[in-house]
């Protein structure tokens, strides 16, 4: 017997200096983990703010409104995981 089970997705990218991705807040099903590759980057989750640095990640309830923005002058490269197969 088979059972349904979750899937996931992930990505890595080079943002942009002062990158805001998205300009508003995003919600969507599932579960999401940041991870800095190098760099700097600030989420917002629900209002609350979280500076994340070379080594840093979140993971969080991305039904949460969010958003990622790049904090540094030069490149920020960051990994994402998202449980529910979303991958912008």
């Amino acid at each position: 017997m088979f059972t349904e089970r979750p899937t996931s997705s992930g990505r890595s990218a080079e943002e942009a200096p002062r990158w805001p991705e998205p300009k508003y807040d995003v919600q969507h099903v599932g579960e999401e983990l940041c991870y800095v590759v190098d760099g700097a980057v600030r989420y917002t989750i629900d209002g609350e703010g979280f500076p994340l640095e070379t080594g840093d990640s979140l993971h969080f309830r991305s039904e949460l409104a969010h958003r990622c923005e790049n904090r540094r002058d030069g490149i920020t490269t960051v990994v994402w995981v998202f449980s529910d197969g979303l991958s912008f």
